[in-house]
């Protein structure tokens, strides 16, 4: 029987790292058999008119914005907006990200001039980038005296959308 010491050997160099991002995260894995997902491109009437209804039914402020509303759903909202009565109406009206161009700004520009509009503080249109000079004129004739905030960030205001509010500030 003999006895051996085993010799000490020198371990392995490890691999060298890369630094940067994983191939592997970078490859898309799209089946091709899965189906396309379907995107809305606008809100019915009907969809609006019932935000609308459940905003006055819960009172205080009508939140629409994400609603996907579009020009169609504004075409809605406007009308619907002037037939809110004055003790149901709303202290502010959120439309942000809803696509609204100068269309739809303008018949939102309805329901303020008519309807409950008239009482708000507080009005929400941004991050609407296709409503630009044109939607902006359109909705300065419509603020309210009472409106305290304006939000209006990614609208594509140009020389006159700001004359146009600016004109209309002093109310």
């Amino acid at each position: 029987l003999a006895l051996t010491t085993p010799t000490k050997t020198e371990p392995e160099p490890e691999p060298e790292t890369v630094v940067g991002p994983d191939p592997e995260l970078l490859t898309p894995k799209f089946s091709p058999a899965s189906p396309p997902v379907a995107v809305s491109t606008k809100a019915s009437p009907d969809k609006t008119l019932a935000l609308i209804g459940r905003a006055i039914r819960n009172g205080g402020d009508l939140d629409l914005y994400n609603a996907d509303l579009g020009d169609e759903g504004a075409r809605s909202l406007g009308p619907a907006l002037a037939k809110v009565p004055k003790s149901r109406s709303f202290t502010a009206i959120f439309l942000g990200g809803n696509r609204l161009s100068a269309v739809g700004a303008s018949s939102v520009a309805v329901g303020l001039r008519h309807g409950c509009g008239r009482f708000i503080t507080s009005l929400g249109i941004d991050n609407n980038p296709l409503m630009g000079d044109a939607g902006m004129k359109g909705l300065a004739k419509a603020l309210p005296a009472t409106l305290e905030c304006l939000y209006l960030s990614h609208i594509n205001l140009g020389n006159d959308g700001m004359a146009a509010l600016a004109a209309a500030l002093p109310r």
